[in-house]
């Protein structure tokens, strides 16, 4: 089985999963526009040039229903802290992404670029801090002229334990159940979340394609909590 971070990898290569992941957390008018539907995985290995590109790096290519493309860039923090870099990080992403499209020619008809939606998923122990905003990192005084010429860049963060959890419960979404997985430090709790899996699973044949990666996440937050405790049966059926 592989690791924990892999295994995140994985699930998070299924458009259905990142989908579900923009509407039931990251929902608001603008998502509208978005043709989730038809997004497709981008090749990210321009990334290596900076000498700093992760597997949980993933780029998304979204079509918009007025034309074009939006790029989602999904950024799967694995860390247990808040990295207060990150929205450089996020810039430096952007602008090479930017320019791998101008080298490609693969921008549109009008010769702008496209739009970018930085997302962090982070799942650590602590609740995420960092600045949200390039300008929070930036040492000039409000009144500053200067401001006109910084850089601007901000990304969303999904903080997977800062979700109550009355609200995930709520939600019928298969990542309002990994979250609450990831939080859960109870045994018997995983366990009858376990059950809410399947169940789910049952009510959604659609997402058959990622039950398998699932069925190793779970066995992968059962295993310190539970040793010995086994997967139900009907996870392989």
């Amino acid at each position: 089985m592989a690791d924990h971070d892999g295994l995140y990898n994985l699930l998070f290569d299924h458009p259905d999963v990142v989908a579900e992941l923009l509407r039931e957390f990251l929902a608001g008018p603008w998502l509208d526009d978005l043709d989730l539907d038809s997004m497709t995985r981008e090749n990210a290995k321009f990334h290596a040039a900076a000498g700093d590109r992760r597997e949980g790096d993933m780029i998304w290519r979204i079509p918009r229903r007025d034309g074009g493309d939006t790029y989602l860039m999904l950024l799967l923090e694995f860390q247990s802290t808040s990295d207060r870099w990150m929205v450089l990080r996020v810039l430096v992403y952007a602008g090479l992404l930017w320019q791998h499209l101008v080298n490609e020619k693969r921008l549109p008809p009008d010769g702008r670029l496209p739009a970018i939606l930085p997302v962090v998923l982070y799942n650590g122990d602590r609740r995420w801090a960092a600045p949200l905003a390039l300008h929070e990192l930036v040492g000039l005084p409000g009144d500053s002229p200067l401001w006109q010429w910084q850089p601007a860049m901000r990304y969303q963060i999904v903080d997977e334990g800062a979700f109550p959890e009355d609200d995930l419960a709520r939600r019928d979404a298969l990542l309002a159940l990994l979250f609450r997985l990831e939080s859960s430090p109870d045994p018997a709790q995983v366990v009858v979340l376990t059950d809410a899996v399947l169940a789910w699973f049952r009510r959604h044949p659609e997402f058959e394609r990622v039950r398998s990666v699932f069925v190793d996440m779970l066995g992968a937050i059962l295993a310190p909590l539970a040793p010995g405790v086994r997967m139900p049966d009907e996870f392989w059926r």
